[in-house]
């Protein structure tokens, strides 16, 4: 029997934090989760925050609780529970909080840190990047090919019609309000924007959000995404969708656009003015519809994150 068999049948778990910082992290958790559950027995899901709300609890279980059989906690940087008793694998998709705030509650861990870019670099934790940023050299298409998509997405990608009619508008299953919020919300205005009248409107928010499976159905047949620069944006490139994208008043969103602007040829300014309210709103538009998106794996990160896994396993079972 090898050591990582051996050792297999003791007791080490895998806990996967997500910060509640948009609904994208949350959602690649999940991903994240159901793909090592296959693998791996003892898998838990932490959605962590600065600070604790109740009804953001609330708003999670609306979200996860159609997923299946998922153990997943909320938490709270400052009142994480010691975990000091056992050997961990862990998986942190905090944004650039610094992982010290996650790791001095453990012992034994090897960690794995996505898409941080905080200003101190551990040397005791490995950094992968899936997710576009400014301080990234490489092309925004070369880092999101590495993203955790969801397998319901995954699978609708390989079955999409050829001819796609509609707009699908996103405005976040957790319902942030932003200066675009009402005119996203009026199909005839989202008509006006996109020039055609003809085109049928879906409107995605907390009220009526799908399961992954029947949104990916709708996102399949629309060849118009409006959103703003998160995890739709990018399942949106790889399925040759013209995206046109709104600014949440977020610093990180817009450096985002700004690198989009940069790498992304197909790129043009949209401009719709409010009448109403004698007021402007910018819209960056980009449009997919010839890429090339049979040169891009997009599974590879679920295959090196196995083997990452498996490596520190062997690693920490031989010492």
């Amino acid at each position: 029997m090898s050591p990582k068999e051996d050792f297999e049948k003791e007791d080490f778990e895998i806990h996967l934090y997500s910060i509640f910082e948009g609904i994208g992290h949350i959602q690649r958790g999940i991903n994240i989760y159901k793909f090592l559950r296959k693998f791996y027995k003892k898998i838990k899901l932490f959605i962590i925050n600065d600070n604790y709300q109740q009804e953001k609890k609330e708003k999670l279980k609306e979200l996860i609780n159609h997923q299946d059989s998922i153990d997943w906690d909320y938490v709270n940087f400052k009142t994480l529970s010691n975990f000091e008793n056992k050997y961990y694998i862990l998986i942190l998709d905090i944004r650039d909080h610094d992982p010290k705030m996650i790791l001095q509650n453990y012992t034994n861990y090897s960690t794995l840190c996505l898409d941080n870019h905080h200003e101190r670099h551990h040397s005791d934790v490995d950094y992968y990047f899936t997710l576009p940023h400014p301080q990234l050299k490489e092309s925004v298409l070369d880092t999101i090919r590495k993203n955790f998509f969801s397998f319901e997405y995954l699978k609708a990608l390989d079955q999409l019609p050829s001819k796609k009619s509609g707009v699908l508008v996103y405005l976040g299953i957790m319902s942030q309000k932003t200066k675009y919020h009402d005119f996203l919300k009026n199909p005839q205005k989202i008509q006006s924007l996109i020039k055609q009248t003809t085109n049928e409107v879906y409107i995605i928010e907390s009220e009526n959000f799908h399961t992954p499976e029947n949104f990916y159905k709708l996102l399949k047949i629309v060849d118009y995404v409006i959103t703003y620069p998160g995890n739709l944006f990018y399942e949106g490139v790889f399925m040759q969708k013209k995206i046109i994208c709104y600014d949440l008043d977020s610093e990180i969103h817009r450096n985002l656009i700004s690198k989009f602007r940069k790498d992304l040829k197909t790129h043009h300014k949209g401009i719709y003015y409010l009448e109403e309210k004698k007021e402007i709103l910018t819209f960056d538009v980009f449009e997919f519809q010839n890429l090339d998106t049979g040169k891009y794996i997009l599974s590879t990160s679920y295959d090196f994150l196995r083997k990452w896994i498996d490596e520190k396993i062997q690693s920490y079972a031989t010492k």
